[in-house]
């Protein structure tokens, strides 16, 4: 895993902001038009090329595209049979006529007049007169910064937003939700250098695109011109470079400029209280607290490898009350959440769980007049993850694997309709690098405004990040919060002894702990696991975690402030929980972790949980 360069930076405006933002000094379509005039001539690079078969012999066809046209070989296209006419009502012309899809062929060579292809779907007879067409496809660009000469005024970021906005209005086009000023920052990347073949490849690690527009605003003759160029993200080749007018860029109103938050500092000592700790023989997993009977008592869901244990905290001591168990070395437990997501007043249990390459993940429940743990859905393709915005209610998330990854990009909402859990739309988290992000050191919230939630999580360097709705960067944290020794493998090649793996093999994802939000009072908190290793973030590659505390972030108006920090336990920190006490200005906050236990220089140990209760406010 690449370490980035840790430093504290500036970004130098808002990138993203509301349109109706725009000064009315400046009317938007001035730059609107010119910009509109650059989608048509970026579109015409991708054109939907049409033909026909002209002859068939066995699986090879004959079709009438050919040099010159938007053909080339390895090209799929859509073969289609037309039917019927389609007549208009009115002017009773001949408006189309009906398709049926065959499946598709291959272009397997261009040639001056015809191009040869190859039926690519079993079963179907091709004929003379059926048609091809090139697949639709979204083309996906990456939007540069718009860089702006002397004497040209308005807001070049303004600019850059309506770019984004009507190349995401196109059909054709989509601009994913990375931030490449806050890339190129972080990497230390200049906008010139960005095509250089070893920038190129470190930026297709991050995000997937087609192409790179770079623009530029230039004011000739008091006449604002952009001129745009744009480039392949595979090799940096120029694909298209023209110019357009743009009498006038937007401005924006008078806003307070916000930069990016980094300085997060420590203010106050003394938070929590040490209440008490207990011993478990086992090497704990994860955690989590809810009402699984719908009586009012807090149950504490405890999870190792392969089972799901029930304990009641009374008396500053945990006792277990109940057990699922499932097969040793054949299961491996990875997170546990629980919510009453079906909406019955009981909280299900959600348990990811790893079963070989694959998941099977599982709910439990406890149902009125049978003993113990009913399962209500099993053998789930899915990861999970229980999401909690303050007051609002509770969020299930899930995330799928990938054939040859642990996560597959994409988080979901799972809901629960006519007695079934469903995954329904997708989470629209716009944050500078969509790689960084999956369920795990993920949490949603209304923490710097009241427009929407902003996402907050761990990157791949356990650094903290807060990004707005729209994708602004409002928090990136230079404090190293550490990751465990745990690792999630579904999904990744098992490696074969004595064969080295190339560079582009999948690799396992590190765990990434829960991220907390909470209240006390009308005060609002952010509370993070952080990991202490041997040697600290300098040899971050290692898995010797030395002990594991918790920290406190207050949220205010002004951002972030780091206020505690609890003393380092010993071994890594697995899972904590922060629990309402029985008013709203008193809670109870458990921490996990595991250390080794016995033995002498690694031989004969074993793993033993202590989880740590501090108590917070009266």
């Amino acid at each position: 895993m690449r370490a980035r360069s840790s430093r504290i930076f500036k970004f130098w405006f808002p990138l993203l902001i509301l349109l109706v933002a725009f000064s009315q000094d400046a009317p938007a379509d001035n730059s609107a038009a010119g910009v509109e005039r650059m989608v048509r001539q970026i579109e015409t690079l991708f054109p939907v090329v049409e033909g026909y078969v002209l002859s068939v012999e066995g699986d090879r066809v004959a079709i009438d595209l050919k040099r010159g046209q938007a053909v080339s070989p390895g090209q799929t296209l859509k073969l289609i049979r037309y039917g019927n006419p389609i007549t208009h009502p009115v002017t009773k012309k001949i408006a189309g006529h009906e398709e049926t899809d065959l499946g598709q062929v291959k272009v397997l060579e261009v040639r001056k007049d015809y191009s040869i292809a190859q039926a690519m779907t079993p079963g179907v007879q091709v004929q003379k007169g059926d048609g091809v067409r090139s697949l639709f496809k979204k083309v996906k660009l990456i939007v540069a910064p718009v860089q702006a000469d002397p004497g040209v005024t308005g807001n070049p970021q303004a600019l850059g937003l309506e770019i984004e906005t009507q190349l995401n209005r196109h059909i054709r086009f989509e601009v994913p939700a990375f931030d490449l000023g806050v890339w190129l920052l972080e990497n230390e990347v200049t906008l010139p250098s960005l095509t250089q073949p070893e920038n190129l490849k470190r930026l297709r690690q991050n995000v997937a695109a087609d192409a790179i527009l770079l623009t530029r605003v230039q004011d000739i003759k008091d006449q604002n011109i952009l001129n745009y160029r744009l480039v392949s993200s595979s090799d940096g080749s120029i694909l298209k470079e023209a110019r357009v007018l743009v009498p006038s860029l937007p401005a924006v109103a008078s806003l307070p400029e916000q930069e990016v938050q980094t300085d997060l500092r420590k203010k106050k000592e003394g938070l929590f209280h040490f209440a008490g700790k207990q011993d478990f023989d086992f090497e704990m997993v994860d955690f989590a607290v809810g009402d699984l009977t719908g009586k009012g008592h807090k149950d504490f869901v405890l999870i190792d490898d392969h089972r799901v244990m029930i304990y009641r905290h009374q008396k500053g001591k945990f006792k277990k009350v109940g057990q699922v168990k499932l097969q040793k070395n054949i299961h491996r437990f990875l997170s546990v959440d629980v919510a009453d997501i079906n909406g019955n007043g009981r909280d299900e249990i959600f348990v990811t769980n790893s079963l070989g390459d694959n998941l099977s993940s599982f709910v439990l429940e406890v149902v009125p007049g049978k003993k113990g743990l009913t399962p209500i859905w099993e053998n789930v393709n899915l990861y999970f993850r229980v999401l909690r915005d303050f007051d609002a209610p509770p969020l299930l998330v899930a995330q799928h694997p990938s054939l040859d990854s642990p996560f597959r990009p994409g988080i979901f909402v799972v809901d629960f309709n006519n007695g079934k859990y469903k995954t329904g739309s997708e989470l629209s988290l716009k944050v500078g690098i969509s790689e960084d992000l999956i369920l795990y050191g993920l949490a949603l919230g209304q923490v710097a405004s009241s427009r929407g939630r902003e996402t907050i999580f761990l990157d791949n360097n356990y650094r903290l990040r807060v990004y707005s709705p729209g994708g602004r960067l409002l928090v990136s944290s230079d404090e190293y919060f550490g990751h465990d020794p745990r690792v999630i493998e579904v999904g990744v090649n098992q490696v074969v002894p004595g064969v080295v793996n190339s560079a582009g093999d999948p690799q396992p994802v590190r765990f990434k702990g829960r991220v907390q939000l909470t209240k006390k009072g009308n005060e609002r908190f952010l509370v993070l696991p952080k990991n202490h290793l041997f040697g600290g973030s300098f040899l971050s590659n290692l898995t010797a975690v030395g002990s594991g505390s918790l920290v406190v972030f207050e949220i205010t108006r002004e951002g972030l402030s780091k206020i505690y920090e609890t003393k380092k336990q010993t071994g890594y920190l697995a899972a904590f929980q922060v629990v309402q006490g029985v008013n709203s200005h008193s809670k109870q906050v458990h921490m996990a972790n595991v250390s080794d236990h016995g033995g002498f220089l690694g031989v004969g140990q074993k793993k033993i949980s202590t989880i740590y209760t501090y108590t917070w406010g009266k």
